[in-house]
């Protein structure tokens, strides 16, 4: 027992024992038995077909349908229905939450569980020429505090060639003698059971672990267990301190407390007086009472140890948190260094916004990377007034960048988040922006088609969002259209409306579950301050241009004046506009002129170019053919020559 506590993972990390387990899968349990980690099995069905986006990233997929588990579960916690099914801790409520996915990969496919044997053979087969893999996700939560830790891992099955062969004997294939032994193939996605004996034989390698391709990584699940306890320690969350024999060895252990009953008499009233102690005369009551003095001495020592042992851990925990914040934000700048390199076209866009050149802002095609350089952007800049981000898919943690981002913003008007992923996470950071900006000048937010409602503490985040559109005073249009709200979150909405907020004149609300009564009080509501508002701004119109006169005449006369007021203004704006005009096509004409004078100089340069190339051409043919008329010559004297001299010869023989 002693061992299995030494090796308990959950021991070693001072974390609540045992793990709830939020799944029933058999390689699951083993592994984790494997890794000494003791489990008590909580599951909560869900939809899982009905989670995620099967033509886009696995790994975006796996971590959904894993979160949309652990959301379940934690659902249960809160309202109680699984307390009878928890088992007995002396953690006081405090539990580590476990759940996970796994999906299988071939050719940039997801498979699912084959239907029929026939297509669990086509998958066989298809594994022989492209290698599968298997994308799983961990989560793991501490429950009641919600800190969470999450991860994927991957593993790339590489098979030979005879997994899609008949056997010799059997004249059967590897599906068909594996059901023959009651091998659950069909319940299995993509029909892959790498444990099982017969399907090991074909496999040539594996890339990454084998307990990875079981459906729960051990490496993933030890690192996420020592990054919750991180921040568990930073967060101050966890209700046990570690043990004496979780951090306190025994070769520094305080020596065991001294032994009063062996002492002489002597020594002892020595001790008691040290001590300040009354003795009582009696050597076995004063030995009694210097034990207890003792023994209370040596359980302070312990506690000292454990609260300096306890200090420096979480020293630790928070260097370790602040190396992975720098190491973070190393990593995201060269992400981003990497995407701008990549992508011109978003690199000219980021840079005419730090320029200052952009009023309106619709980049297509944001991804995470370059949504967080946006929200980097947005935090500083001075000069957008329109942002539109909306139906582009981004993650909930892009969202969370760019609510982030109001916080310090002064100049926005104009948000359109809609169409993306937007959850819990990003409605929270909203909330809270809203709430700390005040020099905000966001009038216009739309929010519709984001699954606001889903994610850790949706609740909360709700709830602090209705808090924000209250107390904020300068919004005057809000979409929350289809963002999944209940009944609970129509109540928060109205509450905050009608009791605080007082700009807002435009609710999108529909498809949603507000109650009608919130729907019909929040529309009065809605009216009221148009009405206010436009009331005020009438009153505005009168003590400025009727200085509140009740005389008719007095009347038309600031009426005339404003009307010639009005008409000079115009007539000085026309003249402006009309000087402007002329001034810029007296700019142009310069600027024609000066074109017309360069390109006449560039083709007269490139006809004096092209002449002297000519002449230079001309005087190398002329030089040419001059050396070829003297070695012409040449050969033509020492042709007569040589005639010459054979004639001379000639004759000179017939006088002999």
């Amino acid at each position: 027992m002693s061992d299995t506590k030494q090796t308990n993972p959950l021991s070693q990390q001072s974390l609540p024992s045992p793990l709830i387990l939020g799944s029933s899968s058999f390689t699951r349990k083993l592994i984790l038995r494997e890794m000494g980690i003791p489990f008590h099995i909580l599951v909560r069905s869900i939809d899982e077909k009905a989670i995620g986006d099967r033509t886009k990233d696995p790994h975006e997929l796996v971590l959904a349908v894993a979160r949309a588990k652990m959301a379940k579960l934690i659902e249960s916690f809160k309202t109680g229905d699984c307390n009878g099914e928890l088992p007995t801790t002396d953690w006081n409520g405090e539990h580590v939450i476990l759940t996970g996915d796994q999906v299988i990969t071939c050719d940039d496919t997801i498979l699912e569980k084959p239907s029929d044997v026939k297509e669990a053979k086509a998958f066989v087969k298809m594994y022989a020429s492209h290698p599968p893999s298997t994308v799983g996700s961990v989560i793991l939560s501490h429950y009641p505090s919600g800190i969470t830790v999450e991860g994927t891992d991957k593993a790339t099955i590489y098979f030979k060639e005879s997994v899609g062969d008949v056997d010799a004997t059997t004249n059967l294939d590897l599906v068909d003698r594996m059901l023959q032994e009651g091998a659950p193939i069909l319940s299995c996605a993509g029909g892959l059971m790498i444990e099982h004996p017969m399907v090991r034989e074909h496999v040539e390698r594996i890339d990454g672990t084998e307990d990875s391709v079981m459906g729960l990584s051990k490496d993933l699940v030890e690192r996420l267990l020592r990054e919750l306890r991180s921040k568990l320690l930073l967060d101050g969350s966890l209700s046990q301190l570690p043990l004496l024999t979780g951090g306190l060895s025994s070769t520094v252990l305080p020596p065991a407390p001294k032994n009063a009953s062996s002492m002489p008499l002597a020594e002892l009233l020595r001790e008691l007086e040290k001590r300040s102690l009354p003795a009582k005369g009696f050597y076995c009551d004063d030995a009694k009472t210097l034990q207890a003095a003792f023994d209370s001495e040596h359980e302070s020592q312990i506690e000292t140890m454990k609260k300096e042992l306890l200090d420096k851990q979480i020293v630790e925990a928070r260097d370790q948190a602040l190396r992975q914040q720098q190491e973070f934000v190393r990593e995201s700048s060269a992400e981003e260094e990497r995407l701008m390199a990549s992508d011109v076209r978003i690199a000219a866009c980021f840079k005419t916004i730090k320029e200052g050149d952009a009023v309106h802002c619709r980049i297509e095609g944001l991804t995470d990377i370059s949504t967080r350089s946006l929200s980097k952007l947005l935090w500083t800049d001075k000069h957008l007034v329109t942002v539109d981000v909306s139906n582009m898919n981004l993650s909930d943690v892009s969202g969370a960048f760019l609510g982030r981002s109001l916080r310090n913003n002064t100049t926005l008007k104009r948000l359109e988040m809609g169409g993306n992923q937007f959850c819990s996470r990003a409605c929270l950071e909203l909330a809270e922006s809203l709430l700390a900006n005040n020099g905000s000048a966001l009038c216009f937010l739309s929010l519709e088609s984001n699954p606001l409602a889903t994610g850790d503490n949706n609740k909360e985040s709700i709830a602090l969002l209705a808090k924000a559109v209250g107390a904020n005073t300068s919004l005057v249009s809000l979409s929350l259209w289809r963002c999944g709200l209940g009944i609970n979150d129509g109540k928060l909405f109205a509450q905050a409306i009608i009791n605080g907020n007082s700009t807002l004149v435009s609710l999108e609300m529909g498809y949603n579950l507000f109650d009608n009564l919130d729907v019909e009080a929040i529309a009065r509501q809605l009216v009221s301050t148009y009405d206010m508002l436009k009331r005020k701004q009438t009153m505005y119109f009168h003590s400025h241009y009727h200085c509140n006169c009740t005389d008719k005449d007095t009347n038309r006369k600031y009426r005339a004046a404003k009307l010639a007021r009005e008409a000079e203004l115009a007539e000085k704006q026309r003249q402006e506009i009309q000087s402007k005009i002329e001034e810029e096509l007296a700019q142009q004409k310069e600027l024609d002129k000066a074109k017309w004078l360069a390109r006449e100089e560039a083709i007269r340069a490139d006809a004096r170019r092209r002449e002297a190339e000519e002449r230079k051409l001309g005087l190398e043919k002329e030089a040419q053919l001059q050396k070829a008329r003297e070695q012409a010559q040449k050969m033509e004297d020492a042709r007569v020559k040589m005639s010459k001299k054979k004639s001379k010869c000639k004759k000179g023989g017939k006088k002999k």
